[in-house]
């Protein structure tokens, strides 16, 4: 059997061969067997031979296929796992493969990731840079590199530094990314570190230097060759020497010699003359010698302020001298015990001490000894760094027995390290100004004694500083507010002041300014809530430029008064509303009263009339008998209302039904409104029940006629409807109509006695205006509340209440 050559096996097919005679011979060897000739065996075990050198061959190739595999696997992990991100992306960004870890760069899993296009993960600010880069990648053989910012999520970037190159079997782009962020966080922090170190030193003007000793060079921080006016990167030990000046050369050569040798510490302080401006500058150096390295590690510093502020200082501290010496106040200088260590000339004077000696003597020997625990707890205020408030005024026996008072402000005296080492006192002589004071005091308390005795409150302001310089005692029964209230808010006043009056308030305050005397009149509410009526006058006082600086006045309450005028002048209101109404209500009752008199002696004289016809008696006797019931209707208005107002009506409860009461009457008087052409009803939502209540049924009998018949006489076509209703322990009943209504501006006036709404429209239907009146009185007498609803134009709803006691039948 020919067998076809397959590429690549040869080596296989030789070791499979060799194997096989190898296990043979075993075999032989371990049963004790002759080997056969290969004459007599090849005809029945070649097929068994071609088949076992393929099983061998077959077991080899298997093998070597599992350490291929296992090699793959290796090699999988090692993608997978590198710390750097791999990646596979087409020419146009689109990702088709990537390890694990650059899944992680870009935030996502795998699965997520491909087909995505890198782009979208780039930074707009480094897109064109990633652009350029893939198109370098592409269409070059060599091997691309940048640095892009990736977008890890909405709130984080990374800087990734990028290697890519073309694969040429897939013509496709493998990059390799790596992240760099904590690179370039070091960089930026190693170049801020740099960059602070610098601008230290320029702004403190500072420099650093290394002296080799072996090699004679010099390694200078910037600032030191800019301390030096140098207009070079390096320093050398040459320049040093150059710009020091001559004087100071030898001090520090020898101070150099002494470090190095017997290694005594370098601090010295030398002028040099810059390179640049020539500028003299004022230098202090301290240096440390490394004698194993042989290096000399050193600073400077430019000084040269501090020298001209020593020097100031110099001229300033006797420049202080000359001004303590001639200072007209007294200054001394304490130790932290209370020891005098210092007295100027004019302490010395003040305190009669021309030939004493009373250093290290205590202060308080002069002070009276009544103001010693005053003085301790004053320098104790000062230790504690309490800020003066106020001045401090003691009284100091001299060293010739006389007496005066000082003024004495105290400071603290601080070391370098905040520790006390005494007191600054300076004490100015203030026995005249306060005899001064003490009068004015005498004559201030005099006047305010006068003042508080006053029932009128005294004040005076300063406007400038907003502050009160005197408040009397009246305040407080005036305002509510005790004086201290004023010392402490100067305006509080004006807060009290109601809102309608303010704008007079603030209309004063422009006459003040222009020197002008002001009185007024306004009202205030106390914090007891009452409101009072306060009448002020003030005077202003101008300076030179004309500004107001003072203002003195006097505030008095006029609440008394103004209730006088304001009830003297409701009175004579109500006097002259009550005449006018008293006149019109005779006019008005004149008419009522002839219309149905005249009525009556008219028909009267045609039935007496011995001419008169018979056929017409019967009629006339019944308009007389109509005229007359109008003219009894009207005395008895009158008389109802004489004896509410009397108070000669009683209440009479008797338990009744509502509901026949108002049935009774809807029957009455349904036959005058069938002659006024309308309709008078019941509301078919009062109650069915029967309501039987405990109260006076005349007088209820009678407001409901009345204001039903009110109803009836002012409507002209529709309706009338008595309703009734339960709310509470109260009934409410309701007459409503479809009349001409009430206009707005009569209806609080429309239940006082002898008012009608006086317009032509109601003229004409007569009436004395007591009906409403008595209805109301009636009402309150019941124990219940009258109103009304109604809209010109479109009729009218009269309400009231009385209470009740329900009794179920």
């Amino acid at each position: 059997m020919e067998k076809k050559a397959v590429p690549g096996t040869d080596s296989n097919r030789q070791k499979a061969e060799e194997q096989l005679k190898k296990d043979q011979s075993e075999k032989a060897a371990g049963r004790g067997l002759h080997t056969l000739s290969y004459a007599n065996l090849y005809s029945g075990q070649e097929i068994n031979h071609e088949l076992e050198v393929s099983r061998i061959e077959l077991q080899m190739q298997n093998e070597e296929l599992q350490l291929a595999l296992d090699k793959a696997t290796t090699a999988t992990a090692l993608y997978d796992y590198s710390p750097a991100g791999y990646f596979t992306i087409e020419s146009d960004g689109t990702i088709c493969e990537m390890n694990l870890n650059g899944a992680l760069l870009l935030g996502k899993v795998r699965s997520e990731l491909v087909n995505c296009n890198f782009k979208q993960f780039v930074s707009t600010g480094t897109l064109e840079i990633f652009i350029d880069f893939i198109n370098r990648a592409i269409k070059s053989d060599s091997r691309q590199i940048c640095e892009v910012k990736l977008i890890k999520n909405k709130e984080t970037f990374i800087d990734v530094h990028l290697e890519g190159f073309l694969s040429v079997s897939e013509h496709k782009c493998l990059v390799t990314a790596v992240d760099i962020s904590i690179i370039r966080q070091n960089k930026e922090a190693i170049r801020l570190s740099e960059s602070r170190l610098k601008r230290a030193e320029l702004a403190s003007k500072t420099g650093n230097w290394e002296f080799h000793l072996d090699t004679q060079k010099v390694y200078a921080s910037e600032g030191a060759i800019k301390l030096y006016g140098l207009d070079k990167n390096t320093l050398e030990y040459a320049d040093i020497k150059t710009v020091t000046l001559q004087e100071y050369r030898p001090i520090l050569d020898l101070a150099l010699k002494k470090l190095i040798e017997e290694n005594i510490p370098y601090n010295v302080e030398f002028k040099i003359k810059t390179h640049d401006t020539g500028q003299v500058k004022d230098i202090h150096s301290i240096a440390t010698f490394d004698q194993e390295k042989r290096i000399l590690f050193g600073s400077i510093q430019d000084i040269t302020e501090r020298k001209r502020m020593e020097d100031r200082l110099h001229d300033s501290e006797l420049y202080y001298r000359t001004i303590v010496e001639t200072s007209p106040d007294a200054i001394i200088i304490l130790n932290s015990s209370g020891l005098i260590q210092f007295l100027s000339q004019k302490a010395h004077e003040i305190f009669s001490l021309q030939s004493a000696n009373p250093l290290g003597s205590p202060i308080l020997q002069w002070i009276d000894p009544e103001m010693h625990e005053s003085a301790i707890n004053m320098f104790n205020d000062i230790l504690s760094g309490i800020p003066e408030s106020k001045h401090h005024e003691y009284k100091i026996i001299k060293n010739d027995g006389t007496t005066m008072w000082t003024e004495i402000h105290g400071a603290r005296l601080q070391g370098s390290e905040g520790q006390t080492q005494g007191f600054l006192l300076i004490c100015h002589d203030v026995t005249q100004r306060k005899r001064e004071k003490e009068a004015l005091q005498i004559a201030h308390d005099e006047l305010k004694n006068l003042h508080d005795n006053l029932d009128e409150a005294i004040f005076s302001v300063d406007p400038v500083h907003n502050r009160m310089l005197q408040v009397s005692k009246a305040h407080e029964a005036i305002f509510g507010y005790p004086p201290s209230e004023f010392y402490q808010n100067p305006m509080l006043w004006y807060e009290l002041v109601i809102a309608e009056d303010k704008p007079i308030v603030d209309a004063g305050f422009p006459i003040l300014a222009s020197g002008m005397n002001l009185m007024h009149e306004f009202r205030i509410i106390r914090p007891d809530g009452q409101l009072r009526w306060i009448a002020s006058r003030m005077q202003p006082t101008l300076d030179q430029d004309g500004k107001l600086m003072k203002v003195d006045g006097i505030a008095y309450d006029i609440t008394d008064r103004k209730k006088a005028e304001i009830e003297l002048m409701a009175a004579k209101e109500k006097a002259e509303e009550s005449d006018r109404l008293k006149s019109a209500f005779l006019a008005n009752m004149s008419h009522e009263i002839r219309t149905p008199l005249n009525s009556i002696i008219g028909f009267s004289e045609l039935l007496s009339n011995p001419d008169f016809v018979q056929d017409g008696e019967f009629q006339f006797a019944q308009l007389i008998n109509k005229s007359g019931n109008n003219l009894l209707a009207i005395i008895s208005d009158i008389m109802d209302l004489s004896k509410i107002e009397a108070g000669q009506v009683e209440v009479k409860n008797r338990l009744f039904s509502v509901n026949h009461l108002m049935s009774d009457i809807q029957k009455e008087y349904s036959f005058k409104a069938f002659e006024r052409k309308i309709e008078l009803k019941l509301d078919p939502s009062n109650p069915t029940e029967e309501f039987i209540i405990n109260s006076d049924q005349i007088k209820l009998r009678q407001i409901l006629v009345n204001l039903v018949a009110n109803s009836i006489k002012f409507t002209d076509r529709g309706y009338v409807e008595m309703g009734m209703r339960v709310k509470g322990d109260f009934l409410e009943f309701q007459i409503k109509d479809t009349g001409i209504g009430i206009p707005a501006e009569f209806k609080t006036h429309i239940f006082e006695r002898f008012r009608q709404v006086e317009s032509q429209d109601t003229r004409k239907y007569g009436g004395t205006g007591l009906g409403l009146a008595i209805c109301k009185n009636l009402v309150e007498l019941l124990g219940g509340t009258l109103w009304l609803e109604s809209e010109h134009g479109k009729g009218s709803t009269f309400y009231f209440t009385i209470p009740y006691l329900a009794e179920s039948r």
